[in-house]
C-alpha cells in the first residue's frame, strides 16, 4: 500500500502537482494493501520519473499508457527492481488538497494497486544507469466514475516488496455523455492568458548604445533563434489567435532592441532588429498592452518617487506608451479594432501592491484595470469583478490564479519537469472548472524575466491545453475584463511598505538623480521632446527602476545611478560665459560683447544677468541687448552685448550670471571694467573684438581635439551661429585677462 503523501520534490523526478506541494486524501480501502516506509527526502538510492501519460484525460473504454525512468544514484547495483502503479478509487475533492505541502503531518494512507501492472526496468541496474519503464492499463481498472481528477502513483519496489521510492501524477476523468454521470462534467470554463514580453532593462546613458557589454549580448542572445524572447515570440505567435492570448509587452525592451539593431555588425544586431519586426507583425492585430517603462516597480509611489511611475509625459507610464506606439506603429491604448483598452487602461500589479498605491494609479494614469494575484483581495467575490470598495474610484479588478503561477515559476528553466507541470497544470484547471463557478481562470506567468524561461515543449503543450481541455474555452483578457460583476462586498487589500528590493543607497541615489534631472529639464528649451533630454534620462533611469532587475544585484544597479548623475551633473557646467576678465573703456561709456557657449547636444534657454558692484560714490550703470531668456542651439554660441556707462573714471566690478528658467545661477564670470578720459582708440576695439572671438573659438577647438584658427573656423563662415546684437559697438577695452570666477560663482585659476 503506497502512502497518500505524495511526495512532490523529494527526488529528480518524484514530482506531483508542484516541486514543492503534495496530495493528502481521505483514507481509502486498498486492495491489494501495501505499505511503504519513506526515508527521508533526498536520501533515496534509485530515483523514478514519469515522463509522459496518453491519453493526458482519459474517458471510459480508453486505454492509458504511462511512462517513465528510473536512475540509479547511487554506488551499488539493484536488481530485480519492479514499477507498480496504485491509484485511488475517488477524485480529489479541491485544490486545497491539491496543493497540500509535503510537510503535512499525515501518516500513511491506503492505495488501490492496478491489478497486474508491472514493469521491470533492467535485470540489473548499475550505478549511474538509467533505464526506462511502461505500464498500460484500461482506465475503466482505476473505477473512475465522475468528473474529476484522479491520483496516481508509480511505486518502485525490490524484490523483497521493500519500496525505493515513488512519483506521483494526476488523471483527469471525463465520464460518458450518456451515462450515470454524465451530469458531473461541467460547462466549460473561460481561461485567458497573459503572455508576458520583458527582461532586464539595458543601463545605457542617455546619447549612448550598449553594444558591448555582457547584458547588451545576453540579451541579443535572448533574442536569437532558440533564444528564450525568441521561443516565447514563436509560441505566443502560433497560439496568439486559437488561445486568444493578450500580450503584456515592457516598452524598454522595445526600446533596447532597437538600439541594438544599431550596432552595426554585432552578432546581436541583426538578431534584434529581425526580432522586433517580427513582433511588430505578431501583435499587430492581437490584444496587447505595455507596462510602465522598464516595468518599474511600483513600490517607488510608497517611497515618494510617485513622479518617476506616474504623471504626464515622463512618467514611466506616459514613456512607455509613447514608446511603444511608436516602436509597434499602432496606439496601444487601443485594441486591434479600435475600441479603448490595453496600456492606457490597464496595469498587471505584483500582489504586495497597496491601496495606496492603486489609487494613486487610478488618479494620476487613468487607469480602470488593475491585474491582482488571487488571495491579495480579500473577500473577493470572484476572479473578475468591478468595485469602488478599494478605493474612491470605481477599477476593475481581475484577479489571476496564484497557484498557477507558482506552478509556471517553479518549472522555469528546468525541462526535467516538463510532465510534471503540464499535467498540474490540467489537473488545477479541471479542479478549478469542476467547482461550478462562471469565475474565468487567468493565467499569469511569472514577470521575472528569470522566473519565465519555459521550454519550448512546455509552452507548445500549455497552450495546446489551453484549447484542447474539454473543460476549457480561451477568451482574452479583455473578454474577461468585460464580463466583470459589480461587488460591493467589504473588500481588503493587504497595506505594503515594501521597498521593492530598493537598498536605503539605491534610494538616496534615486533622490539625487531625480534633483539633477529636475536643474536639467530647467536648461534644456525642448525639456519634453522624444528626443530631448529629460526624456532621455528618464527612459534610463526608469530602467534603472525596473522590478525585472534581481534582487541580489544592488551593486549593478547603484552602479548605472551613478554613471547617470555624473553625466546630469556634468551637463549643468556644459553652458558657458566667455568675457573678458578686465575692460577698459575708451572714456565713460562703452559696448562690451559676451558669449554665451553650449557645449551640450541639446538646445538650451538661459538668461545673462549682470551684477553691478558700485564703487564709492559711483554710478555705474549696464544695460543688456537681447534682453530675457536666450536660446542656444546645441553646440552653438549666442553673442549678447552689454552698454556699459559710467559717471566718474574708476574701476567697477560687473558679476555675470548665468541663470535657467527658475533664476538659479548656473554659470559666473567677475569682469573689472575701468572707465577712462580717452578718446576713441580703434585699434583697443579691435583687440578686444579679436580677443574674444579668438577666446571662444580656443574653447570649442578644445572641445573638438583638434586646433582651430580664427580664419579656418566654422563660427566664422556661419556667423548666424554667433548671432547677438547688431549695433556696432563703441570703443571701450583693451586686452582682457582671465575669469577669476568659473561655474556657479566657483573661484576661477
Amino acid at each position: 500500500m503506497a502512502t497518500g503523501l505524495l511526495l512532490a520534490a523529494a527526488v529528480p523526478g518524484a514530482v506531483a502537482i508542484t516541486q514543492a506541494r503534495a496530495f493528502a486524501s481521505p483514507a481509502r480501502t486498498a486492495s491489494p494493501a501495501r505499505t511503504a516506509s519513506r526515508s527521508q527526502p533526498g536520501s533515496y538510492p534509485v530515483s523514478l520519473s514519469i515522463t509522459k501519460m496518453t491519453p493526458e484525460w482519459a474517458r471510459p473504454g480508453n486505454t492509458v499508457t504511462v511512462t517513465g525512468t528510473v536512475k540509479n544514484v547511487s554506488r551499488t547495483t539493484f536488481s530485480h527492481l519492479s514499477v507498480q502503479l496504485d491509484f485511488a478509487g475517488s477524485a480529489v475533492t479541491s485544490l486545497s488538497a491539491l496543493e497540500q505541502d509535503v510537510t503535512s503531518s499525515s501518516p500513511q494512507l491506503a492505495f488501490n494497486q492496478v491489478p497486474g501492472r508491472m514493469s521491470q526496468p533492467a535485470a540489473a541496474l548499475q550505478p549511474g544507469q538509467v533505464s526506462s519503464w511502461s505500464i498500460s492499463f484500461p482506465a475503466n481498472e482505476l473505477r473512475m466514475t465522475a468528473f474529476g481528477v484522479y491520483p496516481l502513483t508509480a511505486v518502485l519496489d525490490t524484490s523483497l516488496g521493500n519500496t525505493l521510492t515513488f512519483s506521483n501524477t494526476f488523471l483527469p476523468y471525463i465520464p460518458a455523455s450518456r451515462g450515470q454521470y454524465a451530469k458531473t462534467v461541467p460547462a466549460k470554463q473561460r481561461i485567458a492568458w497573459l503572455w508576458p514580453m520583458m527582461d532586464v532593462p539595458l543601463t545605457s546613458l542617455p546619447g549612448s548604445t550598449d553594444c558591448s557589454s555582457p547584458q547588451a549580448r545576453a540579451l541579443g542572445a535572448s533574442m536569437a533563434s532558440t533564444g528564450r524572447l525568441d521561443q516565447l515570440l514563436a509560441e505566443g505567435g502560433q497560439f496568439s489567435a486559437t488561445d486568444d492570448l493578450t500580450w503584456a509587452i515592457d516598452p524598454a525592451l522595445l526600446e533596447d532592441a532597437s538600439a541594438l539593431s544599431g550596432c552595426g555588425a554585432a552578432a546581436h544586431a541583426h538578431a534584434a532588429a529581425t526580432w522586433l519586426n517580427r513582433l511588430k507583425k505578431t501583435t499587430a492585430r492581437q490584444q496587447l498592452f505595455v507596462t510602465p517603462y522598464g516595468n518599474v516597480s511600483l513600490a517607488l509611489i510608497r517611497q515618494g518617487l510617485t513622479k518617476d511611475v506616474s504623471g504626464p509625459t515622463t512618467g514611466a507610464f506616459s514613456l512607455g506608451r509613447d514608446v511603444a506606439s511608436q516602436l509597434l506603429a499602432r496606439d496601444v491604448g487601443k485594441t486591434a479594432t479600435g475600441l479603448r483598452s490595453g496600456s492606457a487602461a490597464t496595469v498587471w500589479a505584483p500582489g504586495d501592491i497597496s491601496v495606496y498605491i492603486l489609487q494613486n494609479l487610478l488618479e494620476t494614469d487613468g487607469i480602470n484595470t488593475v491585474v491582482l494575484p488571487s488571495g491579495s483581495v480579500r473577500g473577493a467575490p470572484g476572479t473578475a469583478f468591478t468595485t469602488q470598495a478599494l478605493t474612491q474610484y470605481q477599477v476593475k479588478v481581475l484577479l489571476s490564479q496564484s497557484p498557477l503561477t507558482q506552478l509556471l515559476a517553479a518549472a522555469s528553466g528546468k525541462p526535467q519537469l516538463n510532465f510534471s507541470t503540464s499535467q498540474a497544470f490540467l489537473a488545477e484547471t479541471a479542479l478549478m472548472a469542476r467547482q461550478g463557478s462562471d469565475d474565468p481562470i487567468v493565467v499569469a506567468p511569472p514577470q521575472h524575466p528569470l522566473s519565465w524561461q519555459p521550454s519550448p515543449w512546455l509552452a507548445d503543450t500549455l497552450l495546446t491545453y489551453t484549447h484542447s481541455a474539454p473543460w476549457l474555452t480561451p477568451t482574452s483578457l479583455a473578454g474577461v475584463a468585460a464580463s466583470a460583476t459589480k461587488s460591493d462586498a467589504n473588500l481588503t487589500m493587504a497595506a505594503s511598505g515594501d521597498s521593492g528590493s530598493f537598498s536605503h543607497a539605491v534610494l538616496h541615489e534615486l533622490n539625487l538623480v531625480g534633483a539633477d534631472m529636475t536643474a536639467i529639464s530647467n536648461i534644456a528649451a525642448k525639456p519634453t521632446s522624444p528626443t530631448g533630454p529629460v526624456i532621455q534620462a528618464s527612459m534610463a533611469l526608469a530602467g534603472l527602476e525596473s522590478a525585472d532587475w534581481p534582487a541580489h544585484d544592488q551593486a549593478t544597479r547603484l552602479a548605472g545611478l551613478d554613471a547617470l548623475a555624473k553625466l546630469l551633473v556634468t551637463e549643468q557646467g556644459q553652458v558657458l560665459i566667455v568675457a573678458d576678465k578686465r575692460v577698459t573703456l575708451g572714456g565713460l561709456k562703452g559696448n562690451m560683447p559676451v558669449v554665451i557657449d553650449n557645449q551640450l547636444n541639446y538646445p538650451v534657454e538661459v538668461r545673462l544677468q549682470p551684477n553691478v558692484s558700485q564703487p564709492p560714490g559711483g554710478g555705474v550703470t549696464v544695460s543688456q541687448k537681447p534682453t530675457g531668456m536666450l536660446t542656444v542651439q546645441a553646440d552653438h554660441q549666442v553673442t549678447t552685448t552689454l552698454r556699459v556707462q559710467a559717471t566718474q573714471v574708476g574701476s567697477t566690478t560687473i558679476t555675470l550670471q548665468l541663470l535657467n528658467k527658475t533664476g538659479t545661477v548656473l554659470y559666473a564670470e567677475r569682469v573689472v571694467v575701468q572707465a577712462t578720459q580717452f578718446g576713441t582708440f580703434a585699434m583697443i576695439i579691435l583687440s578686444a573684438a579679436l580677443f574674444i572671438f579668438v577666446l571662444a573659438s580656443a574653447a570649442r577647438a578644445v572641445r573638438r581635439g583638434r586646433p582651430e584658427s580664427p580664419e579656418g573656423s566654422g563660427d566664422a563662415a556661419h556667423p548666424e551661429k554667433i548671432g547677438g546684437s547688431q549695433e556696432q559697438p563703441e570703443p571701450d577695452t583693451v586686452v582682457p585677462e582671465h575669469s577669476e570666477l568659473g561655474a556657479a560663482g566657483t573661484p576661477g585659476p
